[in-house]
Formats: C-alpha cells, sequence, structure tokens
C-alpha cells in the first residue's frame, strides 16, 4: 500500500475514526484522507517497529497499524477487546486514560457490527 503524505499540520486534530467495529476496534489517525488509505509520521518517514513486549490482552489499549514492518504512520486503533492475533504484528503503546473510557463506550456504540465498521456518526478527534 502506498501512502499519501500530510498537507496539513501533522497533528490528529480533526481526524476521524474511519472503521470502528464493535467488541473488535476503533481506527482512526488518518491525517492526510481520513479514511485509512494515507497517514503520515510526524517526521514525514514511516515508523520503525518499536517492540512487541506488551499484547492486545484487553479493552481501551492504543496500538500503532502498520502495513508490513517498520511501515506504522499515523493511523492507530483503540482495542475493544481482546485482540491475541495482533500480537507480534502492531505495536501497543498505552492504555486509554480511565477519564476517557466513557468515550471509548460511545464510540463503539457507533460503530459497525461487521467488519466493513462504517461509523453511523461521525466522530473527530478534537485536540
Amino acid at each position: 500500500m502506498t501512502y499519501q503524505k500530510a498537507t496539513k499540520a501533522k497533528n490528529y486534530k480533526n481526524a476521524n475514526f474511519y472503521k470502528i467495529v464493535a467488541g473488535f476496534y476503533a481506527v482512526g489517525g488518518d491525517i492526510v484522507n481520513n479514511d485509512g488509505t494515507g497517514g503520515e509520521a510526524n517526521s514525514g518517514m514511516l515508523l520503525k517497529d518499536e517492540n512487541f513486549s506488551l499484547n492486545h490482552e484487553a479493552k481501551y489499549l492504543l496500538s500503532m497499524v502498520r502495513d508490513g514492518e517498520h511501515r506504522a504512520n499515523s493511523n492507530f486503533i483503540i482495542t475493544l477487546g481482546a485482540l491475541p492475533f495482533l500480537n507480534g504484528q502492531f505495536t501497543v503503546f498505552g492504555r486509554v486514560k480511565s477519564d476517557s473510557v466513557q468515550t471509548v463506550d460511545k464510540l463503539e456504540a457507533i460503530g459497525g457490527t461487521t467488519y466493513a465498521g462504517t461509523p453511523t456518526k461521525t466522530a473527530l478527534i478534537k485536540s
């Protein structure tokens, strides 16, 4: 897959969650096209894989999406359940803060129930 580069400021402000599958994950962070076909790391380069020491063992984990070895950009997922098949594939880099769990639950509520995961409403990252 070839990703287009960002032409605007490289941050998540006004990026949307373009794929949400209830019980699975919410995907966002395409700062170029807002649909998963773009994305760019802050450096303008693809990010190298850091490590796979943390597992996708629970809901509310943050993980970088990648398209092959050392090919992560700005796209990320929030787990909406345990996703052990992603272990060794994507890098877990954090956990949703406890005061934001309700926001993630609201995201999940507007998600689809099929793999397409088309949200029923728009969900933007405000800042």
